[in-house]
């Protein structure tokens, strides 16, 4: 009786087609078969990555620039100290316009503010500070320090009922901001606005929350003297 020859595993494998070419003349067959919106998809993907290194570039430039535009703002505010004159401050304020939307523009609106503040501008200080809440996180540190600066101005205007309420605001939702000064400033419009007993109130509660603070001791000669 004749003998089959065995078949081993790798001569099996052999007389099976590769799979590698097959997949490849597949891929090489939709390519063909679908050049036209392959072509079209790899030309849009070209545009959005060169759409994206040219707005990259571009942000890139604009920070730089805004960078050194408030580097120019802050020396004129140390000529402002110096020597405070309407034209210096004018040029200021025509700078701060210069600036697009952005972290260098909310420090320069700061610093603005603050120098209207000193100079008892009080409403033009308001507007500024405002300004900075309106284009900013509330998460952002300088939120608080806009706040507290707005909530100033309003003392300075006397408007003691709306700088209350701002104080009040800082102390209940800021975070990391120091807040004692805040607590003191918010005893003295509540003494202002004709309010002593709830001025008292606020001071007790410093006494409670800052026992430590290096400015505690005024805290106990101004709850004497309300009390009379």
């Amino acid at each position: 009786m004749a003998i089959e020859p065995k078949i081993s595993r790798k001569d099996l494998k052999l007389k099976q087609p590769d799979q590698f070419q097959v997949l490849n003349a597949r891929f090489v067959k939709f390519c063909l078969e679908n050049r036209g919106a392959l072509i079209i998809v790899a030309l849009v993907i070209i545009a959005v990555v060169a759409g994206f290194l040219f707005y990259s570039q571009l942000e890139k430039s604009n920070v730089l620039e805004m960078e050194n535009r408030y580097f120019k703002l802050d020396k004129l505010r140390i000529q402002m100290e110096k020597e405070p004159t309407p034209a210096l401050f004018s040029q200021m304020q025509e700078m701060l316009s210069g600036f697009t939307e952005g972290p260098q523009k909310i420090r320069a609106r700061l610093l603005l503010a603050d120098i209207h503040f000193r100079e008892g501008r009080y409403g033009a200080a308001e507007t500024l500070y405002q300004d900075v809440i309106n284009n900013i996180s509330q998460n952002d540190f300088k939120y608080n320090v806009a706040q507290s600066g707005l909530a100033y101005s309003l003392e300075g205007k006397k408007d003691y009922k709306r700088a209350i309420k701002i104080y009040k605001s800082i102390i209940d939702s800021a975070h990391g901001f120091p807040l004692f000064y805040t607590y003191v400033a918010l005893s003295r419009c509540h003494e202002l606005s004709g309010d002593p007993k709830s001025a008292i109130l606020v001071l007790r509660e410093i006494q409670s929350k800052f026992q430590r603070h290096s400015d505690i001791g005024k805290v106990s000669l101004m709850i004497r003297r309300l009390e009379g």
